[in-house]
């Protein structure tokens, strides 16, 4: 009988350590590479959403397939030749804004961008993604795409300067986060292709809060 109590005694011990492991919240870890579609860096201008938006090279650039250097040509466009904007998106690299959370959120609970998702609380990890504009930035956490201030977070390169003195996180990322801008543009002949945005005096100016978005070719 002590044998069997013995036996029973294991076996629980064995059951409360194998349910405990699964009752564990696993860790979510951010993908390599977030993309954003439908957004760009900063301030976004209204004529951008309007569906008539044209962007005109000040040289030549390339058109690829998809948004990546590495696909095929499809197409170019020289210096001077409009072409309409019909995609955008921002590339992001998660692991280079790391952010260690230390502090209660500055942020009003009902802020729309945030409605119905998880926010991060202290000791989370949470990943600044790239500058929205109006002193907030997109972040990543556990597979939702998030909007925070950037005010409040200790040692971050740019914060937006909300004025919000309290400090609620700790940035653990490097200073440049690689982040990249694609724009998806329809030449009048129809073809159309992807070039990365890597500097707006690379194009011609629009007209004032409008960037480098032209309302003509």
């Amino acid at each position: 009988m002590q044998w069997v109590r013995r036996v029973f005694a294991l076996a629980a011990a064995c059951f409360f350590l194998t349910t405990g492991a699964v009752e564990a919240a696993p860790v979510v870890e951010p993908p390599a590479v977030v993309i954003t579609h439908n957004r760009i860096i900063g301030d976004s201008p209204a004529i951008l959403f309007s569906g008539s938006a044209y962007m005109k090279p000040l040289a030549p650039v390339v058109l690829h397939l998809r948004a990546n250097e590495e696909c095929e040509k499809v197409a170019s466009l020289e210096a001077g030749e409009g072409a309409k904007v019909v995609g955008f998106e921002v590339h992001s690299f998660p692991n280079n804004g790391r952010i260690q959370i230390t502090g209660e959120l500055p942020i009003a609970p009902n802020l729309a961008a945030n409605k119905g998702k998880e926010l991060p609380k202290p000791g989370d990890t949470a990943y600044i993604l790239f500058y929205a504009g109006e002193g907030y930035f997109y972040a990543w956490f556990k597979n939702n795409l998030i909007y925070l201030p950037g005010s409040g977070i200790s040692s971050l390169p740019f914060n937006g300067d909300l004025g919000i003195a309290r400090l609620w996180a700790g940035y653990k990322g490097v200073e440049n986060r690689g982040e990249e801008m694609w724009f998806c543009l329809q030449k009048s002949t129809g073809e159309e292709g992807w070039v990365k945005f890597a500097d707006r005096a690379q194009w011609q100016p629009g007209t004032a809060g409008n960037g480098v978005f032209l309302g003509q070719p």
